[in-house]
């Protein structure tokens, strides 16, 4: 249910700043407005009281980011505030973000590895992913030494693990199945 809640505004807000073009601009102001309301606990709670009118919220909105928030980003946060749903700003902004690469025909790509991708084989990584999607890639590189080796690659719903530690796992379940 959350995540439908979610997606709606956040289709609202990609019409919007897609429409207006100040997407990117949206995306970016109310990203340091997220942040700036998940470090102070005294906005979180402010906003969340009902019984602190609108007038007041947009106010204190106005006065805490004043310039950094254009007069959308303040109308899309009070709605969020209005509908009670302020703790989802980051999970909107994460599939505005999605449907903004979708726009672009790009896709996001975690790649997990053991130790940093050099920029040699992040090329080489775009290049391939990109030929077998057909989209532009954007990747974002995660380390975790516990995959030995390989890399993990994780593009939407699709899984493709071709590190060590899953070729290891594979085979010791395919060893115990024929014992």
């Amino acid at each position: 249910m959350k995540s439908v809640i979610f997606k709606k505004y956040a289709r609202a807000l990609a019409a919007a700043g897609t429409e207006l073009k100040i997407f990117e601009k949206l995306l970016s102001e109310l990203e340091r407005a997220g942040a700036e309301i998940a470090l102070n606990p005294a906005v979180k709670i402010y906003l969340h009281d009902s019984r602190v009118g609108s007038a007041d919220q947009r106010t204190l909105l106005e006065k805490a980011f004043s310039p950094a928030l254009s007069a959308s980003a303040v109308n899309f946060l009070l709605i969020l505030i209005k509908d009670k749903n302020i703790d989802f700003l980051e999970s909107v902004l994460d599939e505005a973000r999605r449907l903004k690469r979708e726009q672009e025909n790009a896709i996001q790509a975690e790649i997990i590895t053991a130790e940093p991708l050099s920029a040699k084989l992040k090329q080489r990584t775009v290049k391939v992913l990109s030929q077998k999607t057909g989209k532009s890639v954007i990747i974002e590189n995660f380390t975790d030494k516990d995959i030995i080796g390989g890399m993990i690659v994780r593009m939407g719903d699709l899984l493709i693990d071709a590190s060590l530690r899953g070729k290891i796992k594979r085979l010791r379940n395919k060893i115990t199945q024929l014992t």
